[in-house]
C-alpha cells in the first residue's frame, strides 16, 4: 500500500463505523460462545492488520467468524480456551498444505448460487442467537430456552432493540451517508450510562456479565497445553479433526468473501495469494496466543457499504478497532445495552439477504433455492460440517446433470444450400435422407456426458452424409472416443458416408487407436477444414 492522502481520506467513513461496529459484534460472539470478548477483539486486530498489508483483495476483512464458533464452542465447554491458539497452529498446517497443493483452486468449481447458503448460514445464526438479549433475558440461555421463558421478557429491552433496528433500517435509506450505526451506539451508551446512575432500567449492559476487562495485544504462550496433548490421544484427535474443519470453513469462507467482494466492486482478487496470506495470518495468531480466523462476510459487505476503496481502509479499522477496545471500553462501551448489540447484529444479518438473487433462482433455478434451505437446515439444526459435505455433494451433482443433459448443435444442408442450424434433439424428428448433416462435437466429451451424446447419435437414421466437426471439442477422454468409435462404425455398417473435421492433438492421438479413425483415413474422409469439405460435398 502506498501511502497517500488522496487514497485514505475517502475511507475515512469505513475506518471509523466498520471499527466501531467490529466491537459489539466481537462481544456478542463471545457472549454467545461463552468467552472474553477481547479474545476475538484482538484475533480481529492482528489478523486485520495482516491481511490489510499482504492480501490481494482490497475489501476483504480478516477475524474469528461465526462459521468457526461453532466448531470452537464445544471445544471451550469442555476444555476451556487455552487450546484455541493450538487449533489455530494446525489450521495453519492444513491451509499450507493446501496452498503448496494448489488445492484451493478446486473450491472455485463449486457455483455462486450453491455459495448463498453459506450466507444465509451466517446471517440467520447472528439474527437467531440474538433471542436472549432481545427480550431481555438471562444470556446463558440459548435462543429456543429463552423462548420457553417469554414470560420474563424485558420490555424494554424488546423497545431498545426495535428503535436500535428500525433506526438503521429506516434512516439508512433516506439519509445514506449518515453512519447511523455509530450514532445508534452513542445513544446505547448514554441510555447505559443512565441506568447506572438511576438503577431504574434494570438494562443489561457490557459490565454486568464482563465487569472491568484488561487489555492486551500479547497473551503469554501456554507451554503446558503441548504436554497435555502428548499424555491425551483422545484431546489430540480431537483437535486435529477440529483444526482440519477450521481450516476447511477458514477458507471456504475467505474465498466466498472475496468473490462477494468482487462481485460488488468489480475489483478482482488473487485466490492463491489469498489463501497464502490466510495461513500466515493463522501463524501470527498462533505467536501471539490468539484464536483461528478467516475473512468475515459481514465485516467485508460492511466495508464496502461504508465506501471503502482500497486496503487503507481495513489497517486503520484494526488499528481504530484496537484503540477502542483498550480505551473505550472503561469509558464508555462497557454501559452498552446488549439489546442495542443485537438490533446492529440483526440488522447487519438482513443485510445479507440477497432477496433478489433468490427470486432470480427461483426463476430459473428452483433447485438451488431447495438445496440452500436443506444445507441450512443441516448446518444449523445437525452439524455445519455435515451442510458443508451436503452443499459440496449437491453442487457437484447439479453441475454433473447440467453437463449429461447437453445437446449437440446441428447444422442442415439440403439440395446444396444451408436449410437450418438447430439441435440434434429437434432435427431427429424431422429427418430427410438427401440431407447433409453436420453435427458439432462441442464443450468436453467424457464419460459424463458421452451416453446423452451417443444416444442422440443413434437415432439419426434418414441422412446418409454425416459429418462430425472436432473444432469446438476442447478434450475428449477414452471413454468417448470408444463410444465414437462403435457409432462410426454403426453409421458405416448403415451405409452411411461418415466425415470427420478439425481433430488434433490430443482428441488426434486418441482417436487413431480406433479402428473407425482408420477406415475413414483410407477412405480420405478425414478434413482438417470444414468449409472444404463442405464445398466439395455440396458441388456434389
Amino acid at each position: 500500500m502506498k501511502f497517500s492522502f488522496q487514497e485514505m481520506l475517502p475511507n475515512l467513513k469505513a475506518w471509523f463505523t466498520v471499527a466501531l461496529v467490529s466491537v459489539p459484534m466481537a462481544i456478542s460472539l463471545s457472549i454467545v460462545c461463552g468467552w472474553t470478548p477481547l479474545l476475538w477483539l484482538l484475533s480481529w486486530v492482528w489478523a486485520g492488520i495482516m491481511a490489510a498489508i499482504f492480501c490481494s483483495s482490497p475489501h476483504n476483512a480478516y477475524g474469528p467468524a461465526w462459521a468457526l464458533a461453532w466448531i470452537l464452542l464445544p471445544l471451550s465447554l469442555e476444555y476451556g480456551v487455552q487450546y484455541f491458539p493450538l487449533l489455530a497452529l494446525i489450521a495453519w498446517i492444513i491451509m499450507l498444505l493446501i496452498w503448496a497443493l494448489r488445492l484451493s483452486n478446486y473450491l472455485s468449481i463449486i457455483p455462486w448460487a450453491a455459495l448463498q447458503w453459506f450466507l444465509l448460514w451466517i446471517a440467520l445464526i447472528i439474527g437467531i442467537q440474538q433471542i436472549p438479549a432481545i427480550l431481555g433475558i438471562s444470556l446463558d440461555y440459548t435462543a429456543l430456552e429463552a423462548l420457553t421463558h417469554i414470560a420474563d421478557v424485558h420490555w424494554l429491552s424488546v423497545w431498545l432493540f426495535i428503535v436500535s433496528l428500525g433506526t438503521l433500517q429506516l434512516w439508512r435509506r433516506y439519509f445514506p451517508k449518515v453512519p447511523w450505526i455509530i450514532l445508534v451506539t452513542l445513544f446505547g451508551i448514554l441510555i447505559g450510562r443512565f441506568d447506572a446512575f438511576t438503577s431504574d432500567l434494570w438494562i443489561q449492559v457490557l459490565v454486568d456479565r464482563y465487569g472491568q476487562i484488561a487489555f492486551s495485544l500479547f497473551q503469554t504462550q501456554n507451554w503446558s497445553s503441548y504436554l497435555d496433548l502428548l499424555s491425551t490421544p483422545v484431546l489430540f484427535k480431537q483437535l486435529l479433526i477440529a483444526g482440519i474443519w477450521i481450516a476447511v470453513i477458514a477458507l471456504l469462507e475467505t474465498l466466498i468473501s472475496a468473490k462477494i467482494a468482487t462481485k460488488t466492486t468489480r475489483v478482482w482478487f488473487i485466490s492463491q495469494r489469498e489463501v497464502y496470506w490466510l495461513w500466515l495470518t493463522n501463524i501470527v495468531t498462533w505467536l501471539v496466543w490468539w484464536m483461528p480466523v478467516s475473512a468475515l462476510v459481514p465485516r467485508t459487505t460492511l466495508n464496502i457499504q461504508q465506501w471503502a476503496t482500497n486496503k487503507w481502509s481495513w489497517a486503520f479499522i484494526w488499528i481504530f478497532t484496537g484503540l477502542f477496545a483498550a480505551f473505550l471500553f472503561s469509558w464508555g462501551l462497557q454501559y452498552l445495552p446488549f439489546a442495542v448489540i443485537a438490533g446492529i447484529l440483526v440488522d447487519i444479518a438482513l443485510g445479507m439477504f440477497n432477496i433478489s438473487l433468490y427470486h432470480k433462482l427461483w426463476q430459473s433455478e428452483k433447485s438451488s433455492i431447495v438445496i440452500i434451505w436443506l444445507v441450512w437446515a443441516v448446518s444449523y439444526l445437525r452439524d455445519p460440517m455435515l451442510g458443508i459435505l451436503l452443499w459440496t455433494s449437491s453442487a457437484l451433482l447439479l453441475m454433473v446433470m447440467r453437463a449429461m443433459k447437453r445437446d449437440l448443435i446441428t447444422n442442415v444442408f439440403r439440395d446444396g444450400h444451408h436449410v437450418k442450424k438447430t439441435s440434434l434433439v429437434s432435427y431427429i424428428s424431422d429427418q430427410h435422407s438427401d440431407d447433409i448433416l453436420l453435427i458439432k462435437l462441442e464443450g468436453e466429451l467424457n464419460y459424463l456426458n458421452t451416453e446423452t451424446h451417443t444416444n442422440l447419435l443413434r437415432k439419426v437414421h434418414e441422412p446418409t452424409t454425416v459429418i462430425l466437426g472436432f473444432w469446438y471439442t476442447c478434450v475428449m477422454d477414452n471413454d468417448a472416443a470408444e463410444e465414437l468409435d462403435v457409432i462410426i462404425q454403426q453409421y458405416l455398417q448403415q451405409g452411411k458416408q461418415v466425415y470427420i473435421t478439425w481433430l488434433e492433438d490430443q482428441n488426434l492421438a486418441l482417436m487413431k487407436h480406433e479402428s473407425s479413425y482408420h477406415v475413414l483415413l483410407e477412405q480420405w474422409h478425414i478434413f482438417e477444414s470444414k468449409s472444404r469439405l463442405l464445398e466439395q460435398l455440396l458441388e456434389k
